[in-house]
C-alpha cells in the first residue's frame, strides 16, 4: 500500500496538465530546529541550530524527490539540551552529541544538492520555509556570529505562510494550514524533516490550485527576480484561469527592493553587539548603514530622550545574540533596521542600561 505522500504524488501526476510554468525548477523546502526553553527568561543565548532538514520538489512534475537531507547539528555554546527542547522536537542529547558542526552540515547539504542535480547544472531553485524565521533570522544570525558565509542560495526565500495568509481568511500554524488544505498531517510536529515534508506537500497543493510561487523575502544585494505576484493566485480550489501568467525575471508587483515577509517569525531579531566603524551595530547584511540627510532631535530641553532614533522614527528594543560579554543585553537601535537590509538606517545605539526608558508611544486615534 502506498504512503499518503506517494498517493498524493500519483494524484498530482493524474491531474490535467496545467499551462502554468513555475518560476523555478526546484523548491528547496527547509525547516530548522534550534536550542530553546519554555521559560523565555532562560532561553539559551545565542540559540543554536540542532537540526537542518530539506526536501526538494521538482516543479515540472510537482513531485517530491525521493532523497531527503537531514542532519543533527552539535551545539557548542549551550551543549546540553533542555528537557523542553527534547520534548518539543524529539531531539535527544545523544542525537546532538553525535551531530556535526553547522559548518560541516552546510557543506554536506551543498554536496547533497549537487548529487541531486539541483546545483551546478543550469537549473534554478529557491528555498521555501513556513514563516521566514528559519533563514532570515536563525540561519542568518548563527552563520554571522560563527563567521560562516551563508550560502548564496539561502539568501532569498519563499515564505509559504505569507502566500497562504495573504489570500486566505484562515490563520493558523503549519499543521492547521496543511489540514485546512485537505491534507492529512504526516509525522511529528517540530521534527524538522517532518515539518519540511508537510510544508512541501502544502506547496504542491497550492501549485495544483494555480499558485505560481515567487520570492517573498531576501537580503539586500541578492538577485530577487521572480518575486511573488498576487495576481497569479487561484486559491478557490478550481482550475486556474487561462489569463494567469508567470512573472518575468527582474522583479514583479513588489518592485526591485527587498520583499517583506508576512510571517511573524519564531524568534526576535537583533544579532550582534560589535559596533561598526560608523558607531552603529555591525550587522553585516549588506550596505544598509546610511545616515539620514539631517539628524532629528531626540532629546528635549531637559535632556530626556523622546524614544526616537536619528531618523525621527520610534527606536526599537533588541537583544544582543552574539556570544561574548554583552550576550543577552538589551539595547535600543534604529527603528528602520531590518534583517534583510534594503533601506537607509542611522547609527543610533544605546544599551537600555545606559539611557532612561522613553515615554510610551502615543496611541493612534481611530
Amino acid at each position: 500500500m502506498r504512503s499518503t505522500a506517494a498517493a498524493e504524488a500519483g494524484g498530482a501526476a493524474a491531474q490535467p496538465k496545467r499551462k502554468l510554468k513555475q518560476l523555478f525548477d526546484f523548491l528547496l523546502v527547509y525547516d530548522l530546529e534550534a536550542t530553546c526553553d519554555a521559560d523565555k527568561s532562560k532561553q539559551p543565548q545565542p540559540q543554536e541550530i540542532i537540526e537542518l532538514s530539506c526536501v526538494a520538489v521538482e516543479t515540472a512534475t510537482l513531485r517530491l524527490l525521493p532523497s531527503t537531507f537531514q542532519r543533527y547539528v552539535k551545539p557548542d555554546q549551550h551543549p546540553v539540551l533542555t528537557q523542553f527542547c527534547t520534548e518539543l522536537t524529539g531531539i535527544t542529547q545523544d542525537m546532538v552529541d553525535a551531530g556535526v558542526p553547522l559548518r560541516e552540515a552546510l557543506a554536506q547539504h551543498e554536496a547533497w544538492l549537487r548529487e541531486q542535480g539541483i546545483l551546478g547544472k543550469g537549473r534554478t531553485c529557491v528555498p521555501v520555509t513556513w514563516r521566514d524565521w528559519d533563514l532570515k533570522v536563525m540561519m542568518a544570525m548563527e552563520t554571522k556570529w560563527r563567521g560562516i558565509e551563508q550560502p548564496k542560495y539561502l539568501k532569498r526565500w519563499v515564505d509559504l505562510s505569507a502566500v497562504v495568509f495573504k489570500h486566505s481568511k484562515a490563520r493558523g500554524n503549519l499543521r492547521a494550514s496543511v489540514e485546512a488544505a485537505g491534507l492529512q498531517w504526516e509525522g511529528r510536529a517540530h521534527s524538522a524533516i517532518d515539518d519540511a515534508r508537510n510544508t512541501a506537500r502544502l506547496a504542491i497543493k497550492l501549485m495544483l490550485r494555480g499558485v505560481i510561487l515567487g520570492i517573498t523575502g531576501s537580503f539586500s544585494g541578492v538577485d530577487a527576480s521572480g518575486r511573488f505576484k498576487q495576481a497569479t493566485l487561484q486559491l478557490g480550489g478550481g482550475s486556474a484561469s487561462g489569463s494567469v501568467k508567470p512573472s518575468s525575471g527582474g522583479g514583479g508587483a513588489a518592485g526591485s527592493g527587498p520583499a517583506s515577509g508576512a510571517g511573524t517569525g519564531r524568534a526576535s531579531g537583533g544579532t550582534g553587539g560589535a559596533r561598526s566603524s560608523s558607531g552603529g551595530l555591525g550587522y553585516g547584511f549588506g550596505a544598509q548603514q546610511q545616515q539620514p540627510a539631517k539628524k532629528k532631535k531626540i532629546y528635549d530641553a531637559e535632556g530626556a530622550w523622546n524614544g526616537c532614533c536619528f531618523c525621527g522614527v520610534r527606536a526599537k528594543k533588541r537583544q544582543v545574540k552574539r556570544p561574548g560579554p554583552n550576550n543577552g543585553r538589551e539595547f535600543w537601535s534604529c527603528g528602520k533596521f531590518s534583517m534583510t537590509g534594503g533601506g537607509p538606517t542611522c547609527e543610533f545605539f544605546k544599551f537600555t542600561s545606559d539611557i532612561a526608558a522613553p515615554p510610551p508611544a502615543a496611541k493612534k486615534q481611530r
